[in-house]
């Protein structure tokens, strides 16, 4: 007796289902400490991982950070990192940062991870994410 062709597509629905894990989330490692923009340098910056963030899925930084896959971890290295409004970024010119998707951002430690605005916010704001947490 053969399989009816529905039984076949659902089992072969489910073997793809088991077949296919979950995507994980990403650790997205920042190597410099300059505020900048500047696709395809080798470089990740904060703002860059930043905006791998919130484009889950895409990678907006021509390769110098990992994709986000959501819900991801951004981490820093020990040092300070200055954040001044990097070129070309207009929008947030006074060096904030616009996260809009969970994401954890982990320094080396407290004591000798550091990061500042350099700049004073320009009042137009963000819509942050709910989830973002920032630890030492």
């Amino acid at each position: 007796m053969s399989a009816k062709p529905s039984h076949i597509i659902i089992s072969l629905f489910t073997l793809f289902l088991i077949a296919t894990p979950p995507a994980m989330a990403a650790v997205i490692t920042v190597n410099t400490a300059a505020d900048v923009v500047s696709v395809g340098n080798g470089a990740c910056s904060l703002r860059e991982a930043v905006n791998n963030v919130n484009s889950v899925g895409v990678d907006t930084t021509g390769g110098d950070c990992a994709t986000s896959a959501g819900g991801d971890t951004i981490s820093l290295p020990a040092g300070t990192c200055a954040l001044t409004g990097a070129s070309g970024e207009a929008q947030y010119a006074y060096g904030e940062l616009c996260i809009t998707k969970a994401v954890t951002i982990q320094g080396a430690n407290a004591a000798t991870t550091t990061i500042i605005v350099a700049g004073k916010t320009d009042g137009k704001g963000c819509d942050p994410a709910l989830g973002t947490a920032v630890s030492p």
